[in-house]
């Protein structure tokens, strides 16, 4: 008797630790290819690896941000390599990715409500966009460009673009060539973004003219049909190195991943995992070693 209770609690014990493991949360693996950044529909910090999304996606609380105020969009910065986050009232914070906690940076002029946000790797300043299509570029701390902040007017389709008249809904912005590193001599960058009304790629040039000042990213051209629904608010896009470029969508509870190429506009599917993903930064590659010339 004795043996068959306790060949029966053996049996309940182990049973227990069976169902207990049932419920345990996966631990996220560790982010492998480059990692990226990003914040979910809550305003959490989320982690991932670009190479395992899925597998290591995970999130943690931001902390220092004011009442009623949330991170709008996220973008690491070539001149110190650290990550960045616009908010809702236009406060520029560097985040620690390691714990969430947010350090102000720069509170600049009103910028209405801002809805995307990236920096130029060459001119060392921030471009911000706003829900009602205005078009500034602003000084964060520790840049040695002029401080301040430029109006750059609307954006605008282009007037030979097949969307020309039509008003933009651009929900995610990236520049070109942004490298984990301060900017050398002959560097350039085009600047492209996402437009969640039309489901497109678009890229930037800048408006000529009286009033007009150089490098205002401000004229709209049509590159190609994403062929996905993009959504604002709920759409990521970046760019890293030369021309590395992705996007992610979230349909809810569900992100989907696609690198995109900005030729054309098409997009590859590369990832699907489970996580309300609304936007996203990836890590900065280092730059490529200059080619050792020739011996003659």
């Amino acid at each position: 008797m004795t043996n068959t209770l306790t060949r029966f609690a053996l049996l309940a014990a182990v049973s227990t630790v069976a169902l207990a493991s049932c419920n345990m949360t996966p631990v996220p693996e560790a982010p492998t290819g480059r990692v990226a950044y990003g914040l979910d529909a809550t305003g959490n910090l989320a982690t991932f690896g670009l190479s395992n999304a899925g597998a290591s996606y995970s999130t943690r609380a931001v902390t220092g941000l004011s009442a009623g105020e949330t991170l709008v969009d996220l973008d690491f910065w070539n001149v110190d390599n650290a990550l960045y986050g616009l908010s809702s009232n236009g406060t520029l914070y560097k985040i620690d990715p390691a714990t969430g906690a947010l350090t102000k940076d720069y509170v600049g002029p009103t910028l209405g409500t801002p809805t995307a946000m990236d920096f130029n790797p060459v001119a060392r300043r921030l471009r911000v966009f706003n829900s009602t299509d205005d078009n500034f570029r602003t000084t964060p701390l520790g840049s040695s460009a002029a401080a301040g902040t430029t109006a750059d007017g609307k954006l605008v389709y282009g007037p030979t673009d097949v969307k020309t008249g039509s008003n933009p809904a651009l929900t995610a912005a990236a520049y070109t060539n942004t490298f984990a590193s301060a900017p050398v001599t002959g560097d350039t960058t085009a600047l492209y973004s996402i437009d969640a009304g039309t489901d497109t790629l678009v890229m930037h040039t800048s408006a000529t003219g009286p009033g007009t000042t150089m490098g205002n990213f401000s004229v709209l051209n049509t590159v190609g049909n994403l062929n996905e629904d993009a959504i604002s608010g709920a759409t990521g896009f970046d760019i890293v190195g030369a021309n590395e470029a992705y996007i992610s969508i979230n349909s809810g509870t569900t992100t989907t991943l696609y690198s995109i190429n900005l030729t054309t506009g098409a997009t590859t599917q590369t990832a699907k995992f489970t996580g309300s993903l609304k936007t996203f930064a990836v890590s900065l590659p280092a730059r490529p070693a200059a080619p050792v010339p020739l011996s003659k």
